[in-house]
Formats: C-alpha cells, sequence, structure tokens
C-alpha cells in the first residue's frame, strides 16, 4: 500500500517522523521551544508564556509569501501549548499544500487536511512510542500531567494521542 493510499492521519504521524529525523530531533526527545522556533524563523519567546493577544482571531493562519520563501503566521491560542500545536500544523501544511497555496490554515474543520496536520503535530511534538516508554504501565493522572510538562503538549493531546493509538479509551 503506498503512502498516498494511507488516511491522512497515518500520513501526518509517518511525515512527523521523517520530519523530526531530517531536523536531526532525537526520536524521544521533546522539541523545545527554541527548536522550534528555529523551524519557522520565530523567536523562541512567542512560546514561552501565555498571552491574550492572541485569542481573538478566529482561525490559525499562515500566509505563504513565495518571494522570500517567507510565512506570517497569526496564531489563535493564548497557551503555549496550543502555540506551539498550530506552529507544528503549519509545519505539517507546508507538506500538504500545493505550490501555489498562499493560505495555510490551521482551522477546526474535520478534512483531510486537518486531520493530517492534527496527526502530524501530535506525533511531532510527543511521539507515541516515546510518550509510552516514559508512562510505562502507570496512566495515573500524576504520570499523564508529567507527560505533558515533558513534551511541552496540552493534557487533551497527550489522552487523545494515546486515545487514537488504542492505549487508552
Amino acid at each position: 500500500m503506498g503512502e498516498k493510499s494511507l488516511p491522512p492521519w497515518d500520513r501526518g504521524r509517518n511525515m512527523a517522523r521523517v520530519v523530526r529525523q531530517a531536523a536531526g530531533f532525537s526520536p524521544e526527545a521533546p522539541i523545545s521551544n527554541e527548536r522550534l522556533g528555529e523551524l519557522l524563523s520565530l523567536q523562541p519567546e512567542i512560546f514561552a508564556s501565555a498571552s491574550r493577544e492572541f485569542s481573538e482571531a478566529p482561525l490559525s493562519l499562515a500566509i505563504h509569501r513565495w518571494r522570500g520563501d517567507r510565512l506570517s503566521l497569526y496564531f489563535r491560542r493564548s497557551r503555549v501549548t496550543g502555540r506551539r500545536f498550530e506552529a507544528s500544523r503549519w509545519i505539517a501544511d507546508h507538506f500538504w499544500a500545493s505550490p501555489g497555496d498562499h493560505w495555510l490554515p490551521a482551522a477546526e474543520t474535520r478534512t483531510a487536511r486537518q486531520q493530517f496536520q492534527r496527526a502530524f503535530a501530535a506525533e511531532f511534538l510527543c511521539p507515541i512510542e516515546a510518550l509510552r516508554d516514559l508512562l510505562g504501565d502507570d496512566l495515573s493522572e500524576e504520570r499523564l500531567e508529567e507527560s505533558r510538562d515533558h513534551f511541552i503538549v496540552s493534557p487533551l493531546m497527550v489522552r487523545s494521542h494515546l486515545a487514537n493509538h488504542g492505549t487508552i479509551v
């Protein structure tokens, strides 16, 4: 079965593993704010603390300006973990979008593109095997919180990622 015939969430997870490796990230290590910022040419401070200035936008959006291959990024999420997830979705969209696409939305609609982005972002920020190794057999709230803090992701993302891989219901 070729990559194109896989469901978008499997393609997203696979692409996240490829990008992590190509960027020189360890398969089990968390991605720091500094390294995530480097990938998108952002100052790491954008991920340093929660900010209300981002919460007014109706959606997250990256606008690709082909001259100079630059992106203008418009975050929606106010929490650090939400902005990290949005940034990772834009990295994913770089691999989904056609060369002529200028608008790279990180919308909440249920589309194949959104499924690809979300699966990519989850696996990119918090590789499932590393998460399982960190948790071991202990799925207590305390261990889930520790893993959330370790990978700098939201508690919902940890739970969703584990559920999507059949580790929890």
